[in-house]
């Protein structure tokens, strides 16, 4: 039991760690592993709880290295284990590989079977007419609804008014406005 030990480096030249090595080592925070380790007994790092980054530059791994599901919440693998793969690398692991189930229960790598996502979730229950979700089938101004304040005239939206006289709200056109037409109101 080492209770002050917060991370180890292992060194270049070490070929195996042995089984339960570092077995219950609460401190340790972080753990290196060189490429030069080809063997990596079981529970190497069992019981350790504040676990949380792992850099392994090889690839072999006992059995049961950690005892705690998702302590481990950085992991990082040496550099030249992934040259040469494509951006969208499919990696393939045996079915019964406790590495597999591992990398699986803690994230690394999706499940096989993956749950449904709704097609449109800004607006679930109707993602055909997102605008009026309180009456999809009417719109809030059926008759004219490019111009809701007088929808038998769309010429004239305010309603009264034109080019000579007054009114509250017609519209003046530029050639009416070029010719002097007396005309008063809001436009």
């Amino acid at each position: 039991n080492c209770t002050s030990l917060e991370s180890i480096n292992l060194h270049e030249g070490i070929t195996s760690v042995g089984a339960g090595a570092f077995m219950e080592c609460d401190s340790i925070a972080a753990v290196t592993i060189p490429a030069s380790v080809a063997d990596m007994g079981d529970s190497a790092f069992y019981g350790c709880d504040k676990l949380a980054s792992v850099t392994i530059l090889g690839t072999a791994l006992g059995q049961n290295v950690t005892d705690k599901d998702g302590n481990v919440t950085e992991h990082s693998i040496g550099a030249k284990i992934f040259n040469g793969c494509a951006n969208n690398a499919v990696f393939t692991f045996e079915e019964d590989s406790v590495f597999a189930d591992y990398a699986v229960d803690n994230g690394y790598v999706a499940p096989k079977e993956t749950p449904d996502v709704p097609e449109n979730p800004e607006n679930p229950e109707n993602p055909e007419n997102p605008e009026n979700p309180e009456n999809p089938e009417n719109p809030e101004n059926p008759e004219n609804p490019e111009n809701p304040e007088n929808p038998e005239n769309p010429e004239n939206p305010g309603g009264n008014g034109g080019n000579s006289g007054s009114g509250n709200g017609g519209m003046v056109s530029d050639e009416d406005k070029a010719n002097d037409n007396h005309w008063t109101g809001n436009a």
